[in-house]
């Protein structure tokens, strides 16, 4: 989550050397000197076997004695791998890009291999990038790849300030603005990776939001087009459903697992680490670190510390009896003790914000002045806890903020997150930090209860929160709603937004539920228009439309309904009639809700009218009679911000008129510039339509090469349904075209799921492609009867978007 430090000295441990006291001599010990492990300040030179003769030789003033931990101590047992991500890196200087995973458990030197990779990157003269996911952060969506980008200053600053506001909730023109952000990042990666050999690294990956992986895994599709070393790291445990998909994408030639050390590069990592041969004591104790090296560091950090490290005549390094630390964790707790209690206290308010933080932020959750907070951050700097990190703070290691975080008591835990959450939300911080908190503290059956401040910052935040984590945000919202009655405007908010978290994670029922009740009780008549759109999308997935129709016509029955409201929830008639196949009825009622809407003067009423119109007049086959309402609609939304998307919508349905009337190129010309517009206003939902329809028409117009870029620029995961069909029956058209049975088939079977979920809806080239499979087998028949039958047995045409 941020850049890296070009060397790995600061890996090493930190203790009494650390921090400079003089660890005493034992004169009655006879031939026997303790050995005081400080931090990594290695001498140049330092050999992996330093005898104990270099070890006097770097002894200080008072018999002191340092530690030897250059980068080459840390990649002991590592050359096999190293030299294999080298020849990588040089291979994406070449042009040739290549996806690396690397996996293996905590400690055992994932990151100080890539790291090392890294630093040869640098000096090859590649852009590289380090993204760093964290536990706390994995609800966020893309922030590993923002910090990453933004630490190294790329130049794409308005493609990364989109992003941002999108994820935040700031632009409120798009379907799903993870989705927008999500093809916004892609672009940005595609650009900064066509401009230079690039290596991005993305560091626990096991830990990173599902867009974060889904883009890892496009690019890793897609690397051998472009000079780019992708690598992931991540440890096996926890596991993810989404990373066995990594890994076969990887290839296994391309997977690197890291083992624990042999018994031989164990006791060169302690002589590199000591500068002397380790005694036999020391080596059986340090097997117990399993070949681990970071544990291995850290145990003979803490034996060195403890003064269990003693340095004996005859040049060896050997322990003395007294307890051991038996765990690593316990390790580093004990490591710890040598901090102030202030600074522990800083330091473990520090590991609530995450592996790195900005300092306002803990200023915030401290309530303290920055000069006021300045030694403890001193001492945590000084003593190697924590390092800076551009504009932030971080922890030398995630496993220092997990022990730190792990000594905060359980039941204290949830409760500073929720009070931690609440501090950050009066201080006004952007939305992201705020819920990170939000959604630790509800994380656990502990939280506590959200008072006033909380549910206001809800009520604004909710949809921010629920578009960026549903399934978290349902157990917040649901406490929220039992604080907050829907008979006020902020309980009657967070009740649609529970129950649109609801309807995201997959659980239909229970949102309309939650709407249909709130829409019994709510009193603002706006939020009424919203939660009956919930329910009408319940209904629709569940095949009872007819239902959405009775409920808005009994709402349209209430005697306090404006001309406004009136206008909207026409409009939603209209287009549920429209699901059912009521052409005719459909009609009816938008050029009924248009004429309200434009006595009243409102544009989303007026808009979404002439919308069905149009979509009602293509249905019946009038597509001339729809192109005068295109422009009339287009007029209406033309500068309105709230009305972006159904400005692209509208641009996107007219490609798609003008194709149905053979006016290619003014068809071919409307689709490159929604599509550009789509990418501009950072909308993926209306990209990948616009998409879509450029390439089907490319594809008319046997344009294969264009046709196959548009419609496998994306992956399937940020599409809908029908553009999936859409797209997949294109690319096995071509493929059969040209002699690619295999390839085809592909296609068709990864169309088969989003066929099922569009039902009876004719989707013109994936039609096409079914029945050219059959006739290429050789089954004429069959192949008339796939098409008869999209012609006979369909109502409905899938090639206008929704």
């Amino acid at each position: 989550m941020h850049e890296h430090s070009r060397t790995f000295g600061e890996v090493a441990g930190t203790g009494v050397g650390a921090r400079g006291e003089v660890g005493a001599t034992d004169e009655s010990r006879v031939g026997v000197r303790p050995v005081v492990i400080g931090r990594a300040r290695s001498e140049p030179g330092c050999s992996s076997t330093a005898s104990a003769a270099a070890a006097s030789r770097r002894r200080g003033p008072g018999g002191r004695y340092g530690v030897c931990m250059s980068a080459e101590t840390m990649l002991v047992g590592r050359d096999a791998e190293l030299a294999r991500l080298a020849a990588w890196v040089d291979e994406a200087v070449a042009g040739t890009g290549r996806a690396v995973f690397v996996e293996g458990e905590p400690g055992v030197g994932k990151s100080s291999l890539v790291r090392a990779a890294y630093e040869h990157a640098e000096r090859r003269g590649c852009r590289v990038y380090w993204a760093a996911a964290d536990e706390l952060g994995q609800a966020l969506p893309l922030q590993p790849l923002l910090d990453a980008l933004g630490a190294r200053g790329s130049t794409e600053e308005p493609r990364l300030e989109t992003i941002l506001r999108l994820l935040q909730g700031e632009v409120t023109s798009v379907v799903d603005p993870t989705m927008a952000a999500a093809e916004q990042m892609l672009t940005l990666l595609a650009d900064v990776c066509s401009a230079a050999p690039t290596v991005l690294v993305v560091d626990d990956l096991q830990w990173a939001d599902r867009t974060t992986i889904g883009i890892w895994e496009w690019l890793a599709r897609s690397v051998d087009r472009s000079a780019l070393l992708l690598v992931g790291i991540a440890r096996p445990v926890p596991q993810r459903d989404e990373l066995p998909a990594v890994r076969r994408v990887v290839g296994a030639e391309a997977v690197i697992r890291l083992g624990n050390l042999p018994d031989q590069a164990v006791a060169t990592l302690v002589s590199s680490i000591t500068a002397a041969e380790p005694g036999e004591k020391l080596l059986e104790l340090v097997r117990e670190a399993a070949g681990n090296p970071l544990y291995l560091k850290e145990l003979v950090d803490a034996l060195a510390r403890s003064d269990r490290l003693t340095f004996t005549e005859n040049g060896q390094v050997e322990v003395v009896d007294g307890p051991v630390p038996r765990s690593l964790l316990d390790a580093i707790a004990h490591r710890l003790d040598f901090l102030s209690s202030d600074a522990r206290t800083v330091l473990q308010a520090a590991a609530l914000l995450g592996a790195d933080f900005l300092v306002a932020d803990l200023v915030i959750v401290v309530d303290r002045r920055i000069p006021a907070l300045v030694p403890a951050i001193d001492e945590a700097l000084a003593s190697g806890v924590l390092r800076n990190a551009g504009e932030r703070l971080a922890f030398r290691h995630p496993l220092i903020r997990t022990a730190l975080y792990d000594g905060i008591a359980e039941a204290v835990r949830p409760a500073w997150h929720l009070d931690t959450a609440r501090a950050l939300a009066r201080a006004g911080v952007p939305h992201r930090r705020v819920a990170k908190q939000l959604l630790h503290a509800f994380s656990t059956p502990h939280a506590g209860q959200l008072d006033d401040t909380l549910l206001d910052w809800l009520a604004d935040a909710a949809q921010t929160l629920v578009a960026q984590a549903p399934l978290t945000a349902i157990g917040v919202l649901r406490q929220a709603c039992r604080r907050s009655p829907t008979t006020t405007k902020r309980g009657a908010v967070l009740a649609g937004r529970l129950a649109d978290a609801l309807f995201r994670a997959g659980d239909r029922a229970e949102a309309e539920r939650i709407a249909s009740r709130a829409m019994e009780r709510v009193i603002d008549l706006d939020i009424l228009v919203d939660l009956h759109w919930t329910v009408s999308q319940c209904r629709a997935m569940a095949g009872r439309t007819g239902e959405s129709i009775e409920s808005l016509n009994l709402a349209l029955e209430r005697p306090d309904l404006s001309a406004r409201e009136r206008a909207r929830l026409l409009v939603l008639v209209a287009r549920a009639q429209r699901d059912q196949g009521e052409v005719t009825a459909a009609d009816e009622l938008a050029q009924e809700s248009l004429a309200v809407a434009e006595q009243v003067n409102d544009s989303w009423a007026v808009g979404w009218s002439l919308h069905v119109l149009i979509i009602a007049a293509m249905m019946r086959g009038h597509v001339l009679s729809a192109l005068p309402l295109f422009k009339r609609a287009l007029d209406v939304v033309d500068g309105d911000g709230a009305l972006t998307d159904l400005g692209l919508l509208l641009q996107i349905n007219q490609a798609v008129a003008f194709g149905y009337l053979d006016r290619y190129s003014e068809a071919i010309a409307a689709a490159e510039l929604v599509r550009e517009r789509a990418d501009n206003a950072g909308s993926l939902v209306r990209l990948a339509q616009a998409q879509s329809a450029l390439g089907e028409l490319l594809f008319k117009v046997g344009r294969w090469d264009d046709s196959q870029a548009e419609v496998e620029t994306l992956p399937d995961e940020f599409k809908d349904p029908g553009v999936i069909c859409c797209d997949r029956g294109v690319a096995a058209a071509i493929a059969f075209h040209r002699g690619h049975p295999v390839t085809a088939r592909q296609h068709l079977a990864a169309a088969a799921a989003s066929a099922k979920k569009i039902g009876n809806r004719l989707v013109a080239s994936l039609t096409v492609a079914q029945s050219l499979e059959h006739e290429i087998s050789g089954e004429a028949d069959k192949a008339l009867a796939v098409l008869l039958a999209g012609v006979t047995n369909n109502t409905e045409e899938q090639d206008e978007m929704e």
